[in-house]
């Protein structure tokens, strides 16, 4: 049975951000290190999805300094994948 709370890791994007069979994605607890050698903890969330000209949901993933925009319609079909 699928609840709620059934996350599951974004391919590529493993230990930063999950999402679940509804389509909710939360980035993860992580520590960022800055330039200068400082450490700052950030806590995960839920992340909103935007509406670009198209009516496609569209967010933006970032893994080590590089911005990916994912679809959520691409997102349900590879959450139906790993399963």
């Amino acid at each position: 049975m699928k609840t709620k709370n059934d996350f599951k890791e974004i391919a590529g994007f493993e230990g930063f951000y999950q999402h679940n069979s509804e389509g909710v994605v939360k980035s993860l607890d992580r520590v960022v290190i800055g330039s200068r050698g400082a450490r700052r903890f950030y806590e995960g969330q839920v992340m909103k999805f935007r509406d670009d000209n198209r009516n496609n949901l569209m967010i933006t993933l970032r893994k080590d300094g590089i911005r990916t925009t994912k679809r959520f319609k691409h997102l349900q079909l590879e959450y139906r994948k790993i399963q």
